[in-house]
């Protein structure tokens, strides 16, 4: 358990450190970008050449990510009503707006409304009903939610569990209790996501944050043998 706990926090190291332009985060209610990062991320957006609506949605999409990164919309599923309301507080004392649900057909209802706009969703592994992996292929399966960033959390972080919940699509594992320093940056994997929806070279820096997990997964499992 110990060895998958120190990768999965090696993980979120790399992926915290991976892009240069993201230095900060978010630490208040109307702490912005330097303009630095802005003439980053900006040129970054400059890339998009797809003139398509969708690209062109996913333009807008980060652009307001860049300009407002603390007014992201959350989806928080939790089955435990204490812990739901711990972690519905912490996200809202980083600044960001929070949708709690008990479970994963409630979270699925809400992403089916396309006039309520999710940036993000945070779930629980597991849960009744719909199972937080259960939503996780229901949303990455879908043409519009697909592009939306998932992030898993447990209290356990079992091999199998965090490995699945990556395979399927997610952007990172939390392993609970949840601490607040850990939802500060939710909006990197908004813009992450938004990105590479685009096309542009951010995508490659996803697939070395799964390639990275891999590599720690196989190491997990040999010192576990």
């Amino acid at each position: 358990m110990g060895v998958v706990r120190n990768g999965l926090a090696e993980l979120n190291h790399h992926m915290r450190d991976e892009h240069k332009e993201i230095r900060d985060g978010v630490t208040g209610e109307d702490q912005g970008l330097s303009e630095e990062d802005e003439s980053q991320m900006n040129e970054d957006l400059g890339e998009v050449n797809d003139g398509s609506v969708e690209a062109i949605q996913v333009q807008v999409h980060a652009k307001a990510v860049l300009q407002r990164p603390q007014r992201l919309k959350v989806l928080l599923v939790e089955s435990d009503d204490s812990t739901r309301q711990v972690v519905y507080a912490l996200v809202r004392n980083c600044g960001y707006k929070v949708i709690a649900v008990q479970n994963g057909l409630q979270a699925w209802k809400i992403l089916e409304d396309l006039t309520i706009q999710i940036d993000l969703v945070l779930t629980e592994v597991i849960m009744p009903c719909l199972s937080g992996i259960g939503l996780l292929s229901k949303i990455m399966s879908h043409k519009t939610c697909k592009n939306i960033p998932v992030i898993m959390m447990s209290s356990s972080d079992s091999m199998s569990i965090v490995f699945k919940s990556f395979s399927k699509g997610a952007v990172n594992f939390l392993v609970k209790p949840i601490r607040k320093n850990e939802l500060q940056n939710l909006w990197q994997h908004v813009w992450r996501k938004s990105q590479s929806s685009s096309g542009s070279g951010s995508e490659s820096g996803i697939m070395t944050q799964k390639s990275t997990f891999i590599s720690l997964a196989v190491v997990g499992l040999k010192v576990a043998q």
